[in-house]
């Protein structure tokens, strides 16, 4: 049996590819349209196994790293600055909740100035 295919040729290494389309067309492949269930008790006990298991792993609390890191910023590349994403009237004490509880496990840090990245530079040399 033929097929007329559409092929890039291309200057690589890599292995040919053929697509999904036409690898049905050709009966390489079948598509499985019929849809399974998990027992969601089964999911329940594999979860409780890996929590009790790793139990010490998955504590109440967050974990902290014995080193320092330090963010490399390449400078040549221009800060992006987006406005502040609304919170819906609905979650704003939920999400204030959470931001002290971070605060108070040391995982962020409030700030009331502008950091350096937020200035402009001028516009030109003369600015």
């Amino acid at each position: 049996q033929t097929y007329d295919l559409l092929f890039y040729v291309i200057k690589s290494s890599a292995q040919p590819l053929l697509g999904l389309p036409d690898c049905l067309r050709m009966g390489l492949l079948t598509l499985n349209k019929e849809v399974h269930q998990l027992n969601t008790s089964s999911q329940h006990e594999f979860k409780d196994r890996i929590l009790t298991k790793y139990a010490d792993l998955f504590k109440d609390e967050v974990g902290r790293l014995p080193v320092t890191y330090s963010m490399k910023i390449d400078p040549t590349i221009p800060p992006v600055v987006r406005p502040a994403r609304r919170i819906p009237v609905a979650m704003q004490d939920k999400v204030k909740k959470e931001l002290q509880r971070m605060t108070d496990l040391g995982v962020i840090t409030p700030i009331s100035e502008p950091s350096d990245h937020t200035k402009t530079p001028p516009s030109n040399e003369n600015g």
